[in-house]
């Protein structure tokens, strides 16, 4: 892979019967750098937001989709950005199947709502860590994934994920 996707949503919205206003915007960049045949550095830079005034209606940073080792579903906020950086190289163990391993750094800043919807105050999540993929490439879009990393903050814990695709 190589160069880089821009894409751009902005979701007007309105909550029907109490007429709450309930906006979106999300911005993301998707890239890739190739450093040779089979190695590249891959990246994401994401900045999501929504209105304030309620909890459920809200942005979700986790280890799903963010940061992994963040515990998912734990933040609930009004604004994000978060970036992943892998450095990813494919090693082919036969016809149509690679090995790839990972390294990879997470990072985002959030600003998380109290229980009333309310914007509190800017925290940071910042892990990193190493994966394997197991890819089958007569398979489009579909491989096994584990990745075990280390979460820095706002907690310390290790985590590990598997997955059917890759992080992003």
């Amino acid at each position: 892979p190589r160069g880089v996707r821009i894409t751009a949503e902005f979701r007007p919205g309105v909550f029907v019967g109490p007429a709450e206003p309930r906006f979106e915007a999300r911005v993301e960049a998707v890239g890739a750098i190739p450093l040779g045949a089979r190695s590249v550095v891959t990246f994401r830079a994401t900045g999501e937001g929504v209105n304030a005034g309620n909890p459920n209606h809200s942005e979700l940073l986790g280890s799903q989709r963010g940061v992994r080792g963040l515990p998912d579903t734990l933040y609930r906020d009004q604004a994000h950005a978060f970036a992943n950086v892998e450095f990813r190289h494919a090693i082919e163990i036969a016809k149509r199947w690679y090995v790839q391993p990972v390294a990879f750094v997470d990072g985002a800043g959030f600003l998380p709502m109290d229980a009333n919807g309310r914007a509190t105050s800017w925290k940071a999540a910042l892990a990193g860590g190493a994966g394997v993929r197991l890819i089958p490439t007569w398979l489009v879009k579909t491989l096994l994934r584990v990745d075990g990393a280390h979460l820095f903050t706002p907690t310390s814990e290790w985590f590990v994920q598997f997955g059917i695709d890759q992080y992003f």
